[in-house]
C-alpha cells in the first residue's frame, strides 16, 4: 500500500513538472508503390498531440500523435478512395502514436510506443532526431510499417498490387 501511494505522488509530481508541448507545424509523409503503375505519395499537415516533455530533456518525451485519415490524402482522389476503403476510415478514422519510451543514442534518439491503425495496437520502436532551435522542437523520423501489421490488405487495381510497406517520414514542430 506504501509503495503504491509513494508510486503514485512520484508520478503525480513528475507530471506537474512537465510542460506541455503543442505541435505548431510538420507533415507526415507516406510512400508506397503500385507495382507497375508508379508511387501513392498521400501526406497529412493536420497533425494533433498531447505531448509533454521535463526539463528540456528529450528523454522524458511522452504521450500521443496523430491524425484524421480523412486528412490523409495523395494526389489522386481515386487512390485515396481505395486508401479510405482499405483503412476502413468510417470505422477507424485515426491513426496514433502513443510514446513511452524516449533514448538518447548517439546524436538521434529512440521513440518507443505503440502505434494504433485500423483498430490493431502494435509497439513500434522508431530512430528520430530531437533538436531545438529557440523555443522551437523539432522531430524527424523515417521508418517503414507494413499494412498487413494491422490487419488490412494493401489494395489491387486491376490487376496492379499495392506494395504492403510504406515508408513513412515525419517531421513535426513543438512549442510549449
Amino acid at each position: 500500500m506504501v509503495k503504491k501511494l509513494i508510486f503514485t505522488l512520484t508520478t503525480m509530481v513528475a507530471m506537474l513538472a512537465a510542460s506541455p508541448l503543442h505541435i505548431t507545424g510538420g507533415e507526415i509523409d507516406a510512400h508506397t508503390e503500385v507495382f507497375g503503375d508508379g508511387s501513392i505519395n498521400p501526406s497529412v499537415k493536420k497533425i494533433h498531440g498531447n505531448l509533454q516533455m521535463q526539463n528540456d530533456d528529450p528523454a522524458t518525451l511522452s504521450g500521443r500523435i496523430w491524425f484524421d485519415i480523412a486528412d490523409f490524402r495523395s494526389d489522386n482522389s481515386e487512390r485515396d478512395e481505395h486508401m479510405d476503403a482499405m483503412f476502413e476510415r468510417t470505422k477507424y478514422p485515426s491513426i496514433a502514436l502513443d510514446i513511452s519510451h524516449v533514448t538518447k543514442h548517439g546524436s538521434s534518439y529512440m521513440i518507443e510506443g505503440t502505434l494504433q491503425m485500423h483498430g490493431v495496437r502494435k509497439p513500434i520502436a522508431v530512430a528520430a532526431d530531437i533538436t531545438k532551435k529557440g523555443d522551437v522542437w523539432r522531430i524527424k523520423s523515417y521508418f517503414s510499417v507494413k499494412v498487413s501489421d494491422y490487419g488490412m490488405e494493401p489494395p489491387t487495381l486491376l490487376f496492379l498490387s499495392v506494395r504492403d510497406r510504406v515508408d513513412i517520414h515525419a517531421a513535426l514542430e513543438l512549442k510549449e
